[in-house]
């Protein structure tokens, strides 16, 4: 395996740990959760519709999905780099 692909997976699990505590803390988890992970993919379909420089892979899927919109705002800056 590529060291990139090792930190982004490590990177990826430790900021799901952290999703996973502050869902645990909020007073309804499974919607803050859901609400989330909704949020996050409709936002990666957003842009991808409109063309932006953004591949729908594994990686993106599970960052959207993880961090949700804040994660696909970071994906798109991270393709105009």
């Amino acid at each position: 395996m590529d060291l990139m692909t090792i930190c982004v997976t490590a990177y990826l699990l430790i900021c799901g740990l952290f999703m996973l505590v502050l869902c645990k803390r909020s007073k309804h988890p499974l919607r803050t959760g859901a609400v989330s992970i909704a949020g996050g993919l409709l936002a990666l379909g957003g842009v991808s519709v409109a063309g932006l420089a953004v591949p729908v892979n594994l990686y993106t899927l599970a960052v959207s999905a993880v961090l949700g919109i804040p994660g696909v705002a970071g994906l798109t800056a991270l393709s105009f780099l």
